[in-house]
């Protein structure tokens, strides 16, 4: 079955788009914040130039007037002497232009009366607030100047430019800030959780041959060393059951097999001495039971004596030991009228325990044998596949469903329940891979039969001399 789509992501991916909307969240605000903080800044340096050309305006106009009202003439003559880009506009008490030097609409629009709400600060007040100009509006209504309203205004172009400026560059940094706070983020993560990784690629590692195994502990005395920890005490706990476990079976299985191999005896002897066919008949059904209950506690004291730890350091050379085994499988297949082939049959050399080896490829065979129909074929080979050794056993035989693949090779386990057997067998091969740091893999199809392959590690040189004998 296919995997969900769209799948989950990882801790690492959803850290690394938090950090992404984090910091283009933050990215944004900042940038809003300094372009209005310096919006205020500009505006704020306008309007102090502004007032500074109104003062010396209302300074010059001071020194020559001759009433308090404004004079029309003498405000024009001043007007038209202003220099630079600001534009000055001078309106009577009664709202009527007096005078003024440029188009400037917020110069030339008429100011807003004292009563309009429009607060005063020392007679100042800015209004008008276009966003290509600004002008700042000067009355003096109760003092002893001028009466009249003078306006001054100037264009915002250098302060809207700078602006613009300043947002093109906000729009080419804060994407980039974003990717790189998005990558940062993922990064860290990935530093954060590369010690669960290693864990994670250790713990694929652990099989039940191998009961030391524990988790890398990086150390560090964060969340992740106490969950090595913790894993570790667990693997410890379930080491020490599984000590205990096969430490009875294989009592067990020992104490069993005297009292089976007595009573085989006492029913031989019995059956000698049969003197009635029905006699005979139930002792020899007496006998079969005894060889099934001896070949399974066989099984348990092998499977028992894998958990505790076997001598896999001998160089063998499998096919050498597989011919011996494949010369007693051709007299089972050719009784049930099956061909066995051999099929790539190098010589090459692994560390392993060559009794092992036997009974792996005996199994395979054997089983093999047993769920072939008669006419069919059953094909082994040996080969180097890179660094690994290959054991390939292959049959013509009824195949099996894919739902009951990955039960193939739990104790106990059989495809059939009429089959016989005690579903020991592929067990036991997957154990003995296992020791040899090895692996074994199926494939199978319903009506055309079963492939199991075994890898295990190839010496590189084939010549290696044996490390014991």
């Amino acid at each position: 079955m296919s995997a969900p789509w769209p799948q989950p992501l990882s801790i690492r991916g959803r850290v690394g788009v938090a950090g992404t909307f984090a910091v283009a969240a933050l990215s944004l605000a900042l940038v809003s914040v300094f372009l209005q903080q310096l919006r205020g800044w500009l505006d704020h340096e306008l309007d102090l130039h502004l007032r500074a050309e109104a003062e010396e305006f209302v300074e010059a106009y001071g020194q020559r007037a001759r009433s308090g009202a404004f004079d029309a003439r003498l405000a024009q003559e001043l007007v038209d002497a202003e220099e630079g880009e600001v534009g000055i506009a001078v309106w009577d008490a009664q709202g009527r232009l007096l005078a003024a030097n440029a188009d400037l609409d917020a110069a030339l629009r008429p100011p807003p009366a004292p009563s309009s709400g429009v607060r005063y600060d020392d007679a100042w007040r800015a209004d008008a607030d276009l966003p290509t100009e600004r002008r700042l509006v000067w009355t003096q209504p109760e003092r002893g100047g001028p009466i009249g309203t003078l306006v001054v205004a100037s264009s915002r172009r250098h302060a809207n430019g700078l602006l613009t400026s300043y947002t093109r560059l906000a729009l080419i940094l804060v994407p980039g800030a974003i990717a790189l706070g998005g990558f940062l983020s993922w990064w860290l993560a990935g530093i954060a959780l590369r010690p669960l990784a290693s864990m994670v690629r250790e713990a694929d590692t652990l099989s039940a041959a191998r009961h030391d195994q524990r988790l890398p502990q990086p150390g560090s005395g964060d969340e992740v060393d106490q969950l090595a920890t913790a894993m570790n005490r667990a693997l410890h706990r379930m080491q020490t059951a599984f000590k205990a476990l096969n430490g009875f079976a294989a009592d067990a299985s020992h104490e069993l097999r005297t009292p089976l191999t007595i009573l085989r005896g006492e029913l031989d002897a019995l059956l000698a001495k049969a003197e009635t066919p029905a006699s005979q008949e139930a002792l020899e059904s007496c006998l079969a039971e005894v060889d099934r209950m001896t070949q399974l506690v066989q099984g348990l004291l092998n499977l028992a004596r894998l958990d505790g730890g076997v001598d896999t350091e001998h160089a063998v050379d499998p096919a050498a030991v597989f011919a011996e085994v494949l010369e007693d499988a051709e007299v089972l297949a050719s009784e049930k009228d099956l061909t066995l082939v051999r099929s790539r049959w190098e010589s090459l050399e692994l560390r392993a325990n060559p009794p092992l080896l036997r009974q792996l490829l005996w199994n395979l065979v054997e089983n093999a044998i047993h769920y072939t129909q008669p006419g069919g074929r059953i094909t082994v080979g040996v080969e180097r596949v890179h660094d690994a050794c290959q054991i390939v056993v292959r049959d013509t035989g009824e195949g099996v469903s894919p739902e009951l693949l990955e039960r193939l090779f739990e104790p106990f386990f059989r495809v059939r329940s009429d089959a016989g057997g005690f579903g020991l067998g592929l067990a036991l091969v997957k154990r003995i891979a296992e020791v040899h740091r090895g692996a074994i893999a199926v494939e199978s199809t319903l009506g055309a039969g079963t492939t199991f392959t075994v890898s295990l590690p190839a010496l590189k040189d084939s010549a290696a001399p044996p490390l014991s004998s």
